[in-house]
């Protein structure tokens, strides 16, 4: 299945309230802007993906300025819903706020063998559970069966976005797996999984802090054979400034 979009809000798949979808061997290209997913499931909604690939993309922010930075949304994201990808899945994203995946609200993502790749460095974790914005509700669960593949890059921004942005000149680069949610889980830990990252500065972190673990969330994270690989970045400027 091949699946084009171009428009503000055009997702690729869409799940809504208690609908079901189901795709195999699917091929998505998302260049919708900051309302366009590659799959998304909110309420209810499950969608099953059975392999394929998601690249996700959008229109640039200032187009009559340099320099080029493109604006999009995470390629997978489940809010109050559930997506499995049952099989082999390669996402690869480029722009700001183009996270590999995304889950919020008792959110669910299964996963099966799973190649994430960021390529702008601002606010585009490969993985993200985020905060609740309802009070019943918890962060979201990602869980990883198969290997997990991350790898995201830094972005050099040598020409400062002017109003209503304002972003600074600087190096700007966000973890590979963040999580922002009291009693988020992601689960990579069966017997099968191997889970390898690789990104410039920090690898994991939790509600913004450079810590590991914070004594006072309830999350998870478990990885198994994890290889974790990062890189120092001279001058890396606080990704909260693009956040």
């Amino acid at each position: 299945m091949t699946i084009t979009t171009s428009n503000y809000s055009s997702h690729g798949i869409f799940a809504y309230q208690n609908a079901k979808i189901k795709a195999q061997n699917v091929d998505i290209k998302i260049n919708g802007g900051p309302y366009a997913y590659g799959v998304t499931a909110e309420d209810g909604g499950v969608v099953t993906i059975k392999g394929g690939k998601i690249a996700q993309t959008g229109p640039l922010i200032i187009p009559s300025l340099p320099p080029v930075i493109n604006q999009s949304n995470s390629a997978i994201r489940s809010i109050n819903a559930t997506v499995n990808v049952t099989d082999s899945i390669i996402i690869t994203t480029d722009g700001l706020a183009a996270r590999g995946i995304y889950v919020s609200e008792n959110g669910i993502v299964n996963l099966n063998n799973t190649n994430i790749t960021t390529n702008f460095g601002g606010d585009t974790p490969a993985i993200q559970i985020g905060k609740s914005r309802n009070p019943t509700k918890g962060p979201g669960t990602i869980n990883s069966s198969g290997d997990l593949i991350i790898e995201t890059k830094e972005y050099l921004l040598s020409t400062p976005i002017p109003a209503p942005y304002n972003i600074p000149v600087g190096t700007y680069a966000s973890p590979a797996i963040y999580i922002e949610g009291d009693g988020s889980s992601l689960n990579a830990d069966t017997n099968t999984s191997g889970t390898t990252i690789t990104v410039p500065g920090r690898a994991i972190v939790y509600g913004g802090s450079d810590a590991v673990s914070d004594p006072q969330s309830n999350s998870v994270i478990s990885l198994n054979n994890a290889k974790i690989k990062t890189r120092n970045i001279s001058n890396m400027t606080d990704n909260d400034l693009i956040y």
